[in-house]
């Protein structure tokens, strides 16, 4: 095999595997202006079934942090609470208006829970003008 033909067959080879690896979304995460769309981000989100005086407690923590490089302004969470065929939903204001470059907020919602395992739960950011539940 010529040098030139081998060079590009181990470049190619490198390449595949740099891809296949998840290369390229490190370097899209790495690239300036990436988090510039979406700054705020829930993360940290964990749910427990919690006993409570002799009741069930579904408790659902986390944590909003903010990868931006300015101030923003935290919107507040509608929290989804899908199990037993019947879907719940929680608007829960936090605690602070505005929330620092690479700072975070936590928090929690308590709500009673009948059943015996632990349902699915998301977490988003209600958008300006929506109407309330």
């Amino acid at each position: 095999l010529p040098s030139r033909a081998f060079a590009g067959l181990v470049t190619a080879a490198f390449l595949f595997v740099f891809a296949y690896a998840g290369g390229l979304s490190a370097l899209k995460a790495a690239m300036p202006g990436a988090d510039a769309a979406e700054p705020l981000r829930v993360a940290g989100l964990s749910a427990t079934l919690d006993d409570r005086n002799g009741m069930k407690v579904l408790s659902v923590y986390g944590r909003v942090d903010n990868a931006g490089g300015k101030v923003e302004t935290l919107p507040p969470l509608e929290i989804r609470v899908d199990g037993g065929g019947a879907a719940l939903q929680r608007r829960v204001a936090l605690d602070a208006a505005t929330i620092a470059p690479g700072g975070s907020e936590p928090f929690a919602l308590r709500i009673p829970h009948g059943g015996g395992k632990v349902p699915k739960v998301s977490v988003s950011f209600v958008r300006e003008g929506a109407p309330a539940n």
